[in-house]
């Protein structure tokens, strides 16, 4: 079965979809990636994903638009795969409009969170916005044979918008974690420890991760806003931040305010994530933006940590509240604080938490769960078998275990 994948980012692309390409591979698909170029094509080749460069505008112009729809068409006449798949706004839109000409049989596109394409708009540049995607989601919808939600605040959104029917549309939540590869037994006891020391925290440090873009609507001000709350703590804490920051996103975070403190540390992008979750004790995103459900919650769930994160959609597919995390209200930095405040000064109920979130991970998360749901649905793969695998995040290989 040929498929043929399309996404915006190279790197994004690898991050969150070389687990699925993985499972994919292993029941008979033939997957080739139509990417911007970046640093994880050989990675993608690595574990038998052909990669072609297209160029691709992450903004709105019409030219650069144009182009990327006639050079996706004429990739899709040549390359005549089975199936196209298709990750993000234009790709599901653009990417729908040419599979439709070019014939391809079945078209399948994913809503990994909505991001900001659909926020209350607060000037006529907004609303602007606003039109432009409900437009574009409606054409891409109407060519295509089901789209995939991460959760149920989406699926209800397009259903509600008309951009796609119910008999259309899809819930599994998440994508999968890999819970071989983030697992509190698959880390190295020397390593952890020189990361501890690289960071220079002390064994009665409570440490509470961000992992994330580096903007606003992620919630990284509140963030750091908190961090500023609990240097009145008796307890000693660090909020560790590790995320990417775009210099030209509008969005992005100043770097006078990611200048480490008594209680604050960016990190910056970071491939080791696995032990940084490892050495944290809460994990936490105070997002507002509007996600799929975030791989770096169920990654930390999966490292059995307990979570606290923002009542907001995706974010709160993460959480029982009470049970393996808490809940607080979207951009509110003292909120956030007195919640994470309550593990940090009680060490049986942050272990407690974990416990189950290690729980919900496995049970509810796992990709030995959602795999077999998205082969199935997406992919028409009637029996498919999930591998066992690792990633090694430092050759970017696939390990079968």
């Amino acid at each position: 079965m040929k498929v043929v994948f399309l996404d915006n980012h190279n790197e994004v692309a690898w991050r969150l979809r070389h687990d699925l390409f993985t499972s994919m591979i292993h029941n008979g698909c033939e997957i080739t990636a139509l990417l911007p170029e970046g640093s994880k094509t050989q990675a993608l080749n690595n574990i038998g994903v052909k990669v072609r460069h297209i160029p691709f505008s992450r903004f709105i112009h019409p030219v650069h638009d144009f182009c990327y729809l006639c050079k996706v068409f004429r990739l899709l006449k040549k390359i005549k795969p089975d199936i196209v798949y298709t990750n993000t706004i234009k790709p599901n839109t653009y990417g729908m409009i040419a599979a439709k000409w070019a014939g391809v049989p079945r078209r399948v596109g994913a809503v990994a969170g909505i991001g900001r394409g659909f926020d209350p708009p607060k000037n006529w540049k907004d609303r602007l916005i606003n039109r432009v995607v409900l437009m574009l989601y409606r054409m891409g919808g109407k060519r295509t044979d089901l789209f995939w939600f991460q959760n149920p605040d989406d699926f209800e959104l397009f259903n509600s918008l008309r951009i796609v029917p119910k008999e259309k549309s899809l819930l599994v939540r998440g994508s999968g974690v890999n819970t071989n590869d983030f697992s509190p037994d698959q880390v190295d006891s020397h390593t952890i420890a020189r990361l501890r020391d690289e960071l220079k925290l002390s064994p009665d440090t409570v440490v509470i991760t961000m992992v994330g873009r580096v903007d606003w609507p992620k919630g990284v001000g509140d963030f750091i806003e908190t961090s500023r709350i609990a240097q009145n703590w008796k307890q000693r804490v660090r909020f560790l931040l590790a995320g990417f920051r775009d210099p030209y996103d509008k969005n992005s975070i100043g770097e006078d305010l990611l200048k480490p403190t008594e209680t604050f540390q960016w990190l910056g992008k970071r491939s080791d994530i696995k032990n940084i979750l490892h050495i944290s004790d809460i994990v936490t995103l105070p997002s507002y933006y509007r996600e799929g459900v975030p791989r770096s919650l169920l990654e930390g769930m999966a490292m059995g940590k307990p979570v606290v994160t923002t009542d907001s959609p995706g974010c709160r597919e993460t959480v029982e509240e009470g049970i393996n995390g808490f809940l607080v209200p979207p951009k509110n930095p003292e909120a956030l604080a007195a919640s994470l405040k309550i593990l940090v000064d009680d060490v049986e109920k942050r272990k407690a938490f974990g416990k189950e979130s290690l729980r919900k991970a496995r049970q509810e998360f796992s990709y030995y769960v959602v795999h077999p749901q998205i082969l199935q649905s997406l992919f028409g793969i009637p029996n498919p078998v999930i591998p066992d695998f690792k990633t090694s995040m430092d050759d970017n290989n696939i390990v079968y275990i």
